[in-house]
């Protein structure tokens, strides 16, 4: 995913459409991985290292696919920080 936040003002520039059709399919990618993340957690009971590891391991995963999608976003944002702070994601 952090390629395709880097590549996002690229991608814009090739194809205006881009800037729709990347984040939506990014979101549904997400879908998919979390319900494939809760099912890995739902492995492990609560009261291990491995479940706090994979909770952990799951915030990082969606975090970098937030960053993808604000990152379509802010290519074609007016300002340098339209979404206040979520820039610092």
């Amino acid at each position: 995913m952090d390629s395709i936040a880097e590549s996002a003002p690229v991608l814009i520039v090739l194809d205006k459409q881009a800037e729709f059709r990347v984040p939506a399919a990014v979101r549904e990618v997400a879908g998919v991985v979390d319900a494939l993340l809760y099912n890995v957690m739902a492995i492990f009971p609560t009261s291990t290292s491995y479940s706090q590891q994979t909770a952990n391991q799951k915030s990082q995963v969606d975090t970098h696919f937030r960053q993808a999608v604000h990152a379509f976003h802010l290519a074609t944002a007016n300002t340098g920080s339209p979404y206040s702070n979520t820039t610092a994601l």
